[in-house]
């Protein structure tokens, strides 16, 4: 039976929260943990630029000593969260580690404490200069964050709220009570949108593990047809001489594998009628089906074998490659 993606995913099963094996966030493949590392480090220099840009505007207006010690610290913790990605590519790590995950959300806690210090305590030294610029700043880390996929996803909320929430009491303290009031519900829709983001990758990877198995469960079969002789298989070339056959069907034929392996199909299946050139109807249709490349299912067939005269059941499906 083919399994299917459910339609709908519990919420606690897409954060992680539940601890369901089955949507474990870290249950990727190493080259996967490789991307999610490039991603990573992309992340790093996207938020070093920045903040040596929040540093350049407010450097000027309120001097070089609160600023330069918040760049330092929030460089630290880019570093930090930098190295628990390249964790992931450790042989050493075990995915589903309780100790990474909560690397993981210390990390964006530091992160999204950083930022929110400097937006309640640059603005409020320089006299209110350039509060607009950091409050767009952090909006953009915020709608950001939104696409940027973690082994953690819990950690993504919880950075977003913290920012949103600085950036509310921001325009808080500064008497812009609607605006405080939209950014509440900026920070709804951009949890909300994360949540359906890691809901679209959990269900393409689910679909993903399911094409998976059912291909590993069709290999499976094959190699037990192949092996225990289980089933006469069979495969012609383009020339549509036969390639590949299994011991029985080769048994079936009255000839072991070798001798039939490059002999034409249809060869095999008219015996003498090969010769003389008077093959049975339903041999003349095989050999259209064969010609034409076509799908046949469960098609009767007049063979002769061994100078006997017999009714077989046959079935094939064309491979074709890009040409």
């Amino acid at each position: 039976q083919q399994a299917s993606v459910p339609a709908t995913l519990p919420i606690a099963d897409v954060l992680g929260l539940s601890r369901n094996p089955a949507f474990e966030p870290t249950r990727l493949r190493r080259e996967e943990f490789a991307e999610v590392v490039l991603a990573s480090r992309n992340r790093m220099l996207a938020n070093a630029m920045v903040v040596v840009l929040v540093a350049a505007v407010f450097a000027p207006l309120i001097g070089f000593l609160p600023v330069l010690p918040w760049a330092g610290l929030t460089g630290l913790v880019l570093w930090r969260s930098r190295q628990t990605d390249l964790a992931l590519i450790d042989p050493s790590f075990r995915p589903g580690s309780a100790a990474m995950e909560h690397s993981q959300i210390t990390n964006a806690v530091m992160g999204a404490v950083c930022w929110v210090g400097a937006l309640l305590l640059f603005p409020w030294l320089a006299g209110g200069a350039q509060q607009v610029t950091l409050l767009l700043v952090t909006l953009t880390l915020m709608v950001s964050s939104t696409f940027v996929f973690s082994t953690s996803p819990i950690s993504v909320l919880i950075y977003i709220a913290i920012l949103g929430i600085g950036a509310a009491a921001s325009l808080a303290l500064s008497g812009q009570w609607v605006a405080a009031g939209a950014a509440l519900l900026f920070i709804i829709g951009c949890l909300v949108a994360t949540i359906e983001m890691r809901t679209t990758f959990v269900k393409a990877r689910l679909a993903e593990a399911a094409v998976a198995e059912k291909e590993a469960v069709v290999s499976l079969l094959l190699r037990e047809f192949e092996e225990n002789e289980a089933d006469w298989l069979w495969e012609i070339d383009p020339a549509r001489k036969l390639r590949t056959v299994s011991p029985r069907f080769a048994f079936a034929l009255g000839h072991s594998q070798a001798e039939v392996e490059g002999r034409p199909l249809l060869e095999m299946l008219a015996g003498q009628g090969w010769i003389t050139g008077h093959f049975p109807p339903s041999l003349h249709d095989l050999a259209e089906k064969l010609k034409n490349r076509e799908n046949f299912s469960n098609m009767l067939v007049q063979v002769s074998i061994m100078g006997e005269e017999r009714w077989w059941e046959l079935s094939g499906t064309p491979v074709r490659d890009e040409q």
